[in-house]
């Protein structure tokens, strides 16, 4: 359809310079909005992580025998925790990966080393799924969350995940807010009572603790008992 050039001056004429001004900001903030939108992902995660991260290079969480004793003991001593789980993760690369892995279920363990031996490519931290991407911000900023394995990237990961896994409680590390060196997923045999929960909440912070001060901050005066 071919537009007149004198339809178009006639329309500017009709149009004062207050109204194109309007016009155009109208325009402006319709392509803005549409563009926060479509990488509203992005944004999201950009104003709500906060948290400092231990460094600036990708830190991989490399565990002593005395803290996996101490994590071992910890899944072995309880009937309600199936694993533990130290995962580091890569902000620049987008990436998660695990640096030690405890357990006592067969089947856990069989989920863990079919999902090992099926992978072909690093797991990402961030993705298209928004509820995911809050389950991370959750950690960077040092929340305790206990959630059904079936709202967890693990049960999109682990291959009859649910047979040894109801719940995974995770926690970042350290246990509070700020120095977000990486997180521990505690995988739970079923689902915890609220008294269970605070009990797991005590143990994770204790392990995760004990991983950042013995392990990271190799400066820290606590020491494996």
């Amino acid at each position: 359809m071919e537009i007149k050039t004198e339809s178009i001056i006639n329309i500017l004429k009709l149009l004062s310079w207050g109204k194109i001004a309007q016009l155009v900001s109208v325009l402006v903030i319709v392509v803005v909005s549409l563009m926060f939108w479509e990488n509203r992902v992005v944004v999201y995660n950009s104003l709500r992580v906060t948290a400092k991260v231990e460094v600036d290079s990708p830190l991989v969480l490399e565990l002593s025998n005395d803290t996996r004793q101490y994590i071992d003991t910890a899944v072995n001593k309880s009937t309600l925790i199936s694993g533990i789980q130290i995962v580091s993760v890569d902000f620049k690369k987008n990436s998660r990966m695990t640096s030690y892995f405890s357990t006592d279920s067969d089947d856990l363990l069989e989920s863990y080393n079919t999902f090992l031996k099926n992978k072909i490519s690093p797991t990402p931290l961030f993705t298209s799924n928004e509820s995911q991407n809050q389950r991370v911000i959750e950690l960077i900023n040092g929340e305790f969350s206990c959630k059904d394995v079936k709202e967890t990237i693990a049960a999109s990961l682990l291959q009859d995940l649910d047979k040894s896994t109801k719940v995974i409680c995770s926690i970042s590390v350290p246990p509070y807010y700020g120095r977000f060196s990486g997180y521990l997923n505690m995988y739970l045999s079923r689902v915890p009572s609220s008294v269970e929960i605070v009990t797991m909440k005590q143990i994770s912070r204790d392990v995760s603790l004990r991983i950042y001060e013995i392990d990271i901050d190799k400066s820290a005066k606590y020491k494996a008992n």
